[in-house]
Formats: structure tokens, sequence, C-alpha cells
């Protein structure tokens, strides 16, 4: 056993390592890294400054800011913080599944973490996924360590870090007060400290952070949106990502990407029918109140998640599911650690383990798109870019720049009004008024700010894609006219990231 949490152990720092330097680099990164750089430097107030775009909780933001107020622009800080956190990940997870189910189940918890290394991955990026399972592992620990205030902490910080997650703040509320209901005093406590939690994030963000909520279903039921409102949250300019094709993809990259875990999961389940085994979450006693409350956060989050992943791509549903597989595998593990001990010849298990790590070079590479050594990794070719952009952008203060952000900000800039090369933000409604106050940006917004910038920057994929619905074409045909009618095209490389980037400057104003 201990040979085998060791090689566990080994893969998962392994596989983070290699994420830090190979994986591909996207929009999320940007984002949190430059928001959270904005806002330390006093730049900008999360969601009250206006025009300053985002639909996401500060948590995760303040958190990548922070790495970036001390060490400067760096897409390599940013993914060194969430590696650090999914370390500590892996080591609570373990910690987590001992406390509940021995020790056995904790080596079993690191033995399903090792033959995933795709979740490490995500931890490896500079996005929230390591930092919001953290809070939520601790969260659980200290419930199981009754620890009440601590938990009610955690939990709030689950809300703070991903708005998803405030349905299980919810839930968890809905339980402190089953739990404590016979102890007012230390539920009221248990109350307070949540609602002084949540106010220290969102009382600075206020009326910003009341737009994210509108972006949640139900929400109806906590607050008022307008048909007007409704209307706009509702647009979506892509165009064909429900296709059956779309999902059966989704769900053939998730099986291949997971496979070890829905072999094992399988063959538990079979084993506990076979058996006629109790499940063990038909027994009720204290603790075990703490165990269905986490098999229940774990199910509602991956199948909320699911639903969300499928509305926006389905195969989303790889990069949305780190959010909670640390706390399934150690549900996972719990069934495992008794089948372990029953199983007399411990070799066939072994065995079985060997073959799950030798399907796993497969598994990585078919069903997630991550880069392989054989080419330059997006972290050295945008480090590269950022230098080669300064002595262009340097004079530059009004630059709009439709293109993955990351290089320009490794210069020491950003694009005017942030974040406008977003294109998930757009949304062509002619109520300019309530886009603007929902943090969303439309067509006649962008005629104004192209009427100040000093500098346009276009990316060929972007322009390409945002061909790609009826609704997209109006706004690439709308952007290509107006730098055709008032800008001059005065540089075109292929030698920045992204590629295929073209510089305009406005007409009548000498070429830098």
């Amino acid at each position: 056993q201990k040979i085998i949490a060791v090689l566990s152990i080994g893969l998962w720092i392994a596989a983070g390592i290699y994420g830090l330097i190979f994986n591909v680099s996207y929009i999320d990164e940007a984002k949190y890294i430059i928001k959270g750089w904005l806002i330390f430097n006093g730049d900008i107030g999360y969601y009250t400054t206006r025009d300053f775009f985002y639909q996401h909780m500060p948590g995760s933001l303040l958190w990548h800011g922070l790495g970036q107020m001390l060490w400067g622009p760096s897409l390599l800080m940013g993914r060194l913080q969430s590696f650090i956190l999914g370390l500590l990940v892996l080591f609570y997870s373990w910690r987590l599944s001992r406390k509940i189910s021995g020790k056995t189940a904790g080596i079993m918890t690191l033995v399903l973490l090792g033959l995933c290394p795709t979740v490490t991955f995500y931890y490896s990026t500079a996005t929230p996924q390591s930092l919001l399972i953290l809070v939520l592992i601790l969260g659980f620990i200290a419930l199981y360590e009754s620890k009440f205030i601590l938990a009610s902490v955690w939990f709030s910080l689950t809300f703070i870090i991903r708005e998803n997650f405030l349905f299980t703040l919810l839930a968890y509320i809905g339980f402190l007060i089953m739990v404590k209901r016979k102890n007012l005093n230390s539920l009221l406590l248990n109350l307070l400290v949540i609602g002084v939690t949540l106010s220290i994030f969102l009382i600075p963000g206020y009326p910003g952070t009341t737009n994210i909520l509108k972006n949640l279903p139900w929400v109806n039921f906590i607050l008022p949106v307008s048909q007007s409102e409704k209307e706009i949250l509702g647009m979506y300019w892509k165009e064909d990502l429900q296709s059956l094709g779309l999902y059966w993809r989704a769900i053939r990259d998730f099986g291949v990407v997971f496979h070890a875990w829905i072999i094992i999961g399988g063959l538990l389940i079979i084993d506990r029918i076979r058996k006629r085994k109790k499940f063990p979450l038909l027994k009720f006693n204290p603790k075990q109140l703490y165990w269905l409350f986490l098999i229940g956060i774990t199910g509602f989050n991956f199948i909320i998640h699911s639903w969300a992943a499928f509305r926006l791509s389905p195969r989303a549903i790889i990069s949305y599911f780190p959010y909670v597989a640390p706390l399934a595998a150690v549900i996972m593990a719990h069934g495992l650690a008794d089948w372990f001990k029953r199983v007399k010849n411990k070799r066939l298990l072994i065995l079985g383990y060997v073959v799950l790590l030798g399907l796993l070079p497969i598994a990585v590479r078919y069903g997630a798109n991550f880069a392989i050594p054989t080419r330059w990794p997006d972290l050295r070719l945008i480090n590269q870019s950022g230098k080669k952009l300064k002595p262009i952008v340097v004079n530059k203060t009004k630059i709009i720049w439709i293109a993955e952000p990351i290089s320009l900000f490794m210069a020491g800039k950003v694009s005017y009004y942030p974040l406008i090369n977003h294109t998930g933000f757009y949304k062509p409604s002619a109520d300019t008024e309530t886009v603007r106050s929902l943090g969303f940006w439309n067509m006649t917004m962008l005629e104004e700010w192209l009427k100040e910038a000093d500098l346009v920057v276009i990316e060929n994929n972007k322009m390409q894609l945002l061909g790609e619905s009826s609704q997209a074409a109006e706004l690439a045909t709308f952007i290509n006219n107006s730098l055709t009618a008032n800008y001059q095209l005065v540089w075109k490389t292929n030698d920045l990231w992204p590629k295929g980037l073209k510089f305009y400057q406005p007409l009548g104003r000498p070429e830098q």
C-alpha cells in the first residue's frame, strides 16, 4: 500500500509540473490574472468600476491578483499558485478520507486521484478549480472535527470563489439548521459568521455582485429580474452547440478521461449488489449525517456543473468536474477500502491497477486536449510575445485587443475597457443601458470605444469564430467596416502568440 501511495503521489506531482509548462493557455487564465492584477493595482474596484466586465465572484480574482501584485505580470506565477493549492488538495483529500473511513481509504483516495492526472492539469492552470475544491474539502474536515464556526467560514468562501456554489452554501445553511436546531445560540453564531464572511466580499462590490446572481437558474426566487434583463441574459450568439454529436463527444471524452473511476465504480456497485451488502449511506448516526451531506453536495454539484457545461459547450464537463472530483474520490475510496480488505488475492487488484496505469497515456492524449512536449509550450511563446510587444504598445493608452489577451498583459498592458476581447460577454441587443448594467457589451458600446482607441489589434482566428453564427457575423462585419473606414493596417505578424495578429492605428496618425 505504501508503494502504491508513493507512486500515486508521484503521478500527481509529475502531472502538475507537466501542466505548469505544457497546458494550453485559454481565455479563463487571462481573465483571473488580469482582473486580479487590476484590482490590486487600484486601477479598478471589482464590480463597481463602470465597464469592468466580469461575471464571477471575486475570490479567485483576488487570490491570483495577489500573486501578480507580488511578482508582476506572470502566467507562470498564476499557475504556480494553483499548483501549490493542488498539492494541498491531494493532502487534505487523503486526510478527509482517513478521518471518515481509516488508513486504507486514505491510500485508496490517493490511488484514485493518481489514476486521473487530467484533474491535476486543471489544478495547474490559473483558474479557480484548485482553490475552490481545497476550501470545500477543508469545510468537510471542519465538519468531521465538529468545528462548525470554521466550517461556516469555508462553506461561505465556496460561494465567494465561484457563484455556482451558492446552492452549496444554501444546502450547508439548511444542514446547519437541522444539526443545530436544539442549540439556538450556536446556530445564530454560525449564521452570523456566514453573514460577516459574505459581507466582507459582497458589500465592496455592490450592486455589481447582484448581477452575477441574475445569471443563475431559479434566481427569480431571490432577486427581481426585469423582462429586458431576462431577454439579454438569455441571448447566446454561438450556434449549434447543443447537437447530439457534441453530447456524444462529451460523454465519450469524459468516459475516456475518467475511465479508471468508471471501471472501479462499476465494479464496486456490482460487488455491493452481488454480496447484498448494504450501502453505507443507509445507516444513520451523527457522523453519518456528515457522510450523507458529503454525498449530496458532491452529487448535486456534479449534476449542476454537467448541466451548466452542456449549456455552454458539452465537452466543458471535463473541465467542470475537477470542482468536485477529489470529493468523488473520497466517496469511492470508502467502498474501495472495504473491497480491498475482503479480497484475499491482492495480486489481482495490483494487476488491475497496473492495467489502468497503462491506459493512462491513451486517456490523457485522446480525451484531453493538452499540449505534448514535441512542441514549444504556450508558456514560453507567451513570455517571448510579451517582450516583443512592449516597445510596440508602450505609448498606447487605449488599446482594443480582440484576441487572446495574455500576451498583451505580459507586455504590461491591458485592453481598453478590460477584456472586451472575451466574445462571450457580447450580447446582440439594442438595449445598451441594460447590457451595460449587466456587465456585457454590444455593438453600440464597441462603436463608442472605436472612436477613442489609439490601437486596435485583431486575431484572425477570433474573427473567424465571430463569423460562425449569423449574430456574430454581423458583429464581425461591423468591426471590419469600422476598421476599413477609420483605421489603417500598420503591421501583421505570425511571430507572436496568438498567431495571425493585425495591428491597426487611427487614420491620420503617424505609424509607430
